[in-house]
């Protein structure tokens, strides 16, 4: 979700879940049972999937055609641009701006080089040590 008030809905519904598996229902620490359940945010989550997905259609992982979506940067690679940016994609109306693809996309672009790794499980790792 993109609006605060979605987060923080789904925020009530994780901790409400949280105590149903911890069979925690009293005054007990909603913190300490995050911790220990070691649950990232909702938005840090959302963004590390919506990054993941993207390097998997980047990279071919999937058998669809990306060339109208994931249109190559032209270009070429500096201090702050990595060697894999997209052209972003041109919004007119916020529905589609805060949407998937539009937001990711320039999430990735501003990725570092180091994150964009040549496998999944690397990308994976470099990208939730620098997101979370």
């Amino acid at each position: 979700p993109f609006t605060k008030s979605n987060t923080e809905k789904l925020e009530r519904i994780q901790k409400k879940a949280l105590r149903c598996l911890y069979n925690s229902y009293g005054r007990s620490s909603i913190s300490e049972l995050i911790k220990k359940a070691n649950l990232p945010p909702v938005t840090e989550r959302n963004s590390v999937c919506r990054l993941k997905f993207l390097y998997q259609l980047a990279n071919g992982h999937y058998k669809t055609d990306t060339s109208h979506i994931l249109i190559p940067s032209t270009g070429y690679a500096t201090r702050i641009r990595h060697s894999q940016t997209f052209k972003p994609l041109m919004q007119r109306v916020n529905s589609f701006k805060y949407s998937v693809f539009p937001r990711t996309i320039n999430d990735w672009n501003n990725l570092s080089e180091a994150v964009i790794q040549k496998s999944l499980v690397s990308f994976e790792e470099h990208l939730i040590r620098s997101v979370l």
